[in-house]
């Protein structure tokens, strides 16, 4: 880890939840004494809001909310449950164009107005703005009623296919438009809004978490590059690396990164996660790094008898299952169908049947472990970075 970071101002435009990404990343500036900020989101509590407070980590208060709430969407839309009314449902376009329309010019009204905050708070020093919004899904009950229908279930009467709904009304003009304004819009935002601190700040690093996929290894030590089958936020990833291709290319220290898989609170969104997460431990082994007491706390969680390497080698059931690698072609969003909704659960099942308590996943503690390692290594890779683009997963990870 490079020297200390005092004097320096780091903005983490979204809210920083507890045991994410952002969490880890903040937790190791704070330790190199740097000054934290971060925006308070309209669902932070106040018990959070006093536990960022005693980490000193300074919060800006705001409404500010990307995407369609529950109440905002159609009624229509609000009861659809099956596939068919899904798939057919014909939107209305003047209503839903209004209030998407409505949304993106109150965030836009509301982050003018964050980021004249933040310059008073600042001095008008800003070193670094860390966009934490890239993954992208708005927690909504409709958002999440529909990746549920795509990953969450086997039954053919109640399974969507990707593609079919990819194609679909639904798709193309509620939910890409929704992901599109919380992973892309809101990143571009802070260009368009933010510009007086940045035109202040020209050597400021303007950096949006996400994900893409990252390395795996397989029982030879082989790696390939694999992504989650119906990450959908795939979809809007595209936008985001274009927008920081254009902003760069206008001398913006503009980056996106690929993070590691870890666990994620919008676990419908992101099935098969833990499969990712589980084949960290296998690198991190083979690497050569110190991990038993890591061991010691998964093997902890199972059931006796079972080992790690089993855990390890279930994983790679999925991983590695025909109907898995035969849609790893590097297009987003990656198209589920009923095949890979089945290995899907029937290899969470099994991970989930191995441990003592269903609600204490080896996962868990195999993320905390990655996302510390992450933290550790993250805020050193961008000032001499050349590129739009930075993976950071741990097979990089290992090899620095």
């Amino acid at each position: 880890m490079a020297g200390n970071l005092r004097g320096q101002n780091i903005f983490f435009f979204g809210l920083i939840r507890e045991d994410g990404f952002a969490d880890y990343i903040a937790a190791n500036l704070l330790r190199r004494g740097a000054t934290v900020y971060c925006l308070a989101a309209p669902e932070l509590t106040e018990e959070r809001e006093a536990e960022l407070a005693l980490r000193k980590i300074h919060v800006i208060k705001t409404p500010l909310w990307y995407g369609l709430k529950d109440d905002e969407y159609p009624e229509a839309f609000k009861s659809l449950k099956k596939p068919e009314d899904i798939l057919h449902y014909a939107v209305d376009d003047d209503f839903i164009d209004t209030v998407f329309a409505e949304n993106e010019k109150a965030a836009a009204n509301e982050v003018r107005k964050i980021f004249i905050e933040l310059g008073i708070k600042t001095k008008g020093k800003v070193d670094g703005i860390i966009h934490i919004m890239a993954g992208g899904i708005p927690r909504t009950r409709g958002m999440m009623m529909l990746t549920k229908g795509m990953l969450g279930t086997a039954d053919p009467a109640k399974f969507i296919p990707m593609q079919r709904f990819v194609e679909s009304d639904v798709f193309q003009k509620i939910v890409a438009r929704n992901i599109n304004l919380v992973t892309a819009t809101s990143y571009e935002h802070i260009f368009t809004h933010g510009n007086a601190v940045l035109a202040a700040n020209p050597r400021c690093n303007i950096i949006a978490l996400g994900y893409n996929g990252e390395h795996i290894m397989d029982t030879n030590h082989q790696y390939s590059f694999a992504s989650y089958p119906g990450y959908l936020v795939g979809y809007a990833k595209k936008h985001l690396l274009e927008i920081a291709d254009r902003y760069r290319a206008k001398s913006y220290k503009a980056t996106v990164v690929n993070l590691m898989g870890a666990e994620t609170a919008s676990t419908n969104a992101f099935a098969g996660i833990e499969n990712f997460v589980v084949n960290s431990f296998r690198q991190m082994d083979q690497a050569g790094h110190e991990i038993s007491a890591l061991k010691q706390q998964c093997e902890a969680l199972l059931k006796p008898g079972i080992t790690m390497e089993q855990v390890v080698a279930n994983a790679d059931q999925y991983l590695y299952a025909p109907a898995i690698q035969g849609i790893q072609d590097g297009s987003f969003p990656l198209l589920t169908s009923l095949a890979t909704a089945e290995v899907t659960l029937q290899v969470s099942e099994q991970f989930q049947d191995f441990h003592i308590d269903r609600k204490k996943l080896v996962a868990y503690e195999i993320s905390r472990f990655v996302k510390t390692l992450m933290a550790e290594h993250f805020w050193d890779q961008f000032d001499e970075n050349t590129s739009s683009t930075l993976l950071l997963d741990v097979k990089q990870l290992m090899e620095q």
